[in-house]
């Protein structure tokens, strides 16, 4: 760890990305062997790609990287039903493409604004709030 400038567990985390990408691109390799004799002549395996490039390769550590995985998880979940709810949208609204659905949505949050009396955006610093960890 030192030829890596790393000497505190501090130091290792914040080195990590750097670390990984030199131990899995210079240090550790899975090829996949051809009639070349010479090794390092050798595809690297598709799985190894993968590998090389984990996420820990290009995002931080810790809190950040915790919030960052949170938020792919939320989104994986929401993802589906907002695409299920803009497409029920459509079909009520007798529309066949996103691009006037999305319109189409303009028009009705303006008037769920006025008829509730609260702006989206508003709306949406709340729903910030309430997602702010303690």
């Amino acid at each position: 760890l030192g030829e890596y400038g790393i000497r505190s567990p501090l130091e290792g985390l914040d080195g990590a990305p750097r670390l990984w990408a030199s131990v899995t691109d210079d240090w550790l390799s899975y090829r996949i062997r051809t009639e070349d004799g010479t090794k390092s002549r050798w595809p690297v395996s598709p799985e190894w790609a993968r590998i090389q490039q984990a996420t820990l390769r290009a995002e931080a550590i810790g809190t950040d990287r915790v919030r960052a995985g949170r938020r792919q998880g939320d989104l994986r979940r929401l993802v589906p039903q907002l695409v299920g709810y803009l497409a029920t949208t459509g079909a009520v609204l007798g529309l066949d493409d996103f691009g006037s659905v999305l319109g189409a949505l303009r028009v009705l949050v303006a008037d769920d604004e006025d008829r509730r009396g609260v702006e989206f955006r508003d709306r949406v610093t709340s729903k910030r709030e309430e997602r702010r960890p303690s």
